[in-house]
């Protein structure tokens, strides 16, 4: 999720809350398990891996060497209110986050990672993607 913009010579990465919703939510729709401790690891192998393949890291955000393993301090903020073997659930996802932002229409009656073939309007696409370029 690497966006380049030549023009304005800047690489812009994922955001780190975005990344771990995703998580959240592609675990918790298998239907398995998920606590913060496992959390930290899979975004840390997210990132290592990202690091392997391409060079450069998917998100910002630095990951501290706990007793348990690897911790992102940002990620342990938004659960500190539980210990790092409590459960995480889909109800744990930010209320932002959502994979149908662009053409909610397109994706009406689907769960978030149901398979759907719906065509996304291409002027929302251009849209939302202008608009992003304007924020960056």
């Amino acid at each position: 999720l690497r966006i380049a913009n030549p023009q304005r010579a800047c690489v812009k990465y994922a955001k780190l809350l975005d990344v771990c919703d995703y998580i959240i939510l592609q675990v918790t729709e298998a239907e398995e398990s998920l606590n913060s401790l496992k959390l930290h690891k899979l975004l840390y192998y997210v990132q290592a891996w990202h690091l392997a393949f391409y060079g450069e890291p998917l998100f910002e955000g630095k990951f501290q060497a706990w007793i348990h393993g690897p911790v992102n301090k940002e990620i342990y903020r938004r659960f500190n209110k539980r210990s790092l073997y409590d459960e995480i659930e889909q109800e744990d996802i930010s209320e932002d986050f959502d994979l149908a932002k662009i053409d909610p229409k397109a994706r009406e009656g689907y769960r978030p990672t149901q398979r759907c073939e719906a065509f996304i309007d291409e002027q929302l696409m251009a849209n939302y993607y202008a608009d992003r370029l304007k924020q960056a």
